[in-house]
This record gives C-alpha cells, structure tokens and sequence, in this order.
C-alpha cells in the first residue's frame, strides 16, 4: 500500500476539509450580516452552487497536491524509508 497511502492521506485529509466547509457555508451565509443574511434558509438556491464550487475547489486542491507530491518524488515507498526521522 506503500504508492497508495500517500495519495489516500492526502485525497481524506482535503475531503474532510471540504466537509467541515458546508456546514460553515450555510451556517454563515444563513446569518450574517446579523440584520439582513444572505441567504432566508438553507433551502435557499444559491447553496448548490457554492457546493458545487467548493467540490471544484476540492478538486482541484487534491490534484495539485498529488502533482506536487509526485514532483517531489514522495509517492514512492522507498522514499518514505529514506527521508524517516531517525527514532
């Protein structure tokens, strides 16, 4: 699993960033500014397309992180072995 476990940490440590995202999303735009919120519910239309811009921010953000890594020559398993601090 050695390739793969790199990529997988990355792709889950973003994936959980974007989850906490929309929560946060709604719950701002739902409320603020205190006297008139953007958006009247969390039904409101314009939801699913920030959704839809943070998944293509997600997106993209994964990729380029896999690019960089791969650049870096971090997706191979016999780099990890080499660059381990020594314990």
């Amino acid at each position: 699993m050695g390739r793969l476990s790199r990529r997988i940490e990355i792709i889950v440590y973003t994936l959980t960033v974007f989850f906490h995202s929309v929560p946060g999303v709604t719950e701002s735009l739902t409320r603020l500014p205190p006297e008139a919120p953007i958006a009247a519910s969390q039904e409101a239309p314009i939801f699913p397309v920030i959704y839809g811009i943070c998944f293509v921010m997600f997106l993209a953000g994964v990729t380029l992180q896999i690019r960089w890594l791969k650049e870096q020559g971090g997706l191979h398993a016999d780099w990890d072995e080499e660059h381990r601090p020594a314990a």
